[in-house]
């Protein structure tokens, strides 16, 4: 399953409290999820109301969308829409397959990127950037120096 953009309305901590309870990454049965409330409920039994409140915010903003005809799948149109929730919350969503480097913005522009918790290892991702910390770490540039065009050399 991938990850909604939604989440990012959701602290990191809150979003693991989701994916412990509803399980979205995992396919089961009603029985098996029944199985898996009863345990948690016995576990920590306050996970249920806490999880509850979290998937409410979830939903009013879903619904809201649904309601005003937004394509829903479209991650870009989604993000456009968030937008002002996310400004209540001090949050900036980020959907994108792509590293886009942006012209410096005006003073008082404000970026704030908030995490999307994934249930699963993406091992893809994580092998990409073990690369290209492998090449960084190689061609022994500053990563973080973006004074010189090719990084600067580690004395």
């Amino acid at each position: 399953m991938d990850a909604l953009p939604a989440y990012g309305l959701l602290s990191v901590a809150q979003q693991w409290e989701l994916h412990a309870f509803y399980q979205p990454s995992r396919q089961v049965d009603f029985d098996e999820f029944k199985q898996h409330v009863l345990e948690l409920h016995h576990s920590k039994p306050s996970l249920a109301n806490r999880v509850g409140k979290h998937f409410r915010i979830l939903e009013s903003v879903y619904l809201e969308f649904r309601g005003r005809g937004l394509d829903l799948s479209d991650p870009q149109a989604f993000n456009l829409a968030l937008t002002p929730y996310l400004a209540k919350v001090q949050l900036q969503p980020i959907v994108s397959k792509d590293v886009v480097s942006t012209p410096p913005k005006p003073p008082g522009h404000k970026l704030i990127v908030s995490a999307v918790a994934r249930p699963e290892l993406d091992l893809n991702q994580l092998a990409r950037a073990v690369q290209l910390l492998e090449e960084v770490i190689r061609r022994e540039e500053d990563p973080w120096d973006k004074s010189s065009a090719g990084g600067k050399k580690r004395k």
